[in-house]
């Protein structure tokens, strides 16, 4: 039997998937969701609520732990980002290749806490990046400035789901 949970995690600036670009532009005291004006959205994320969705599947991942599903941009108001993701441009279909030539603990991570029961890994995890974490708008390139290093921002989307997952261990939880 599939279970699954969903998690709306409401973070501030500072939290929001930790992965806000510090720049001299962005103002400490720029919360999400409260956009009023014109805000950058490498400093505020656009859509500024997460959902941490995990799942419970039998036979995928550990026997003692949920594993995630995905890490959803939510538009503040329950709605999620558009379904076909927010930046086609950065579509990727290498997702498992490219986590693990650059950071082989984080791929072993991921294969552990976030398989796929349907699609392969790597067509599960390339679509969980195409749908949402395209929608990160602080995981932009163009937020790290001249600091980006190719797919870095792959990179920490992915390890910051699994952090987040590691952080709300719903399976400890419910003992």
């Amino acid at each position: 039997m599939l279970m699954t949970t969903k998690l709306a995690l409401a973070l501030a600036l500072e939290s929001l998937l930790g992965l806000v670009v510090a720049q001299s532009s962005c103002s400490p005291d720029t919360v999400s969701c409260h956009w009023s004006g014109t805000v950058d959205s490498c400093c505020s994320p656009k859509y500024g609520l997460v959902v941490l969705n995990l799942q419970w599947v039998p036979g995928y991942g550990p026997n003692d732990e949920f594993t995630l599903h995905g890490l959803w941009p939510d538009k503040c108001d329950g709605t999620y980002a558009p379904s076909n993701g927010c930046d086609s441009s950065r579509n990727l279909n290498n997702i498992s290749s490219i986590i693990e030539l650059a950071n082989g603990t984080l791929y072993n991570r991921t294969n552990t806490f976030w398989p796929s029961y349907i699609l392969s890994n790597n067509d599960f995890w390339s679509h969980e990046w195409n749908t949402h974490g395209t929608c990160v708008s602080t995981l932009r390139p163009i937020c790290y400035g001249d600091k980006y290093v190719k797919y870095q921002e792959v990179l920490e989307y992915f390890k910051k789901a699994l952090d987040l997952r590691d952080e709300y261990d719903v399976y400890d939880a419910l003992r």
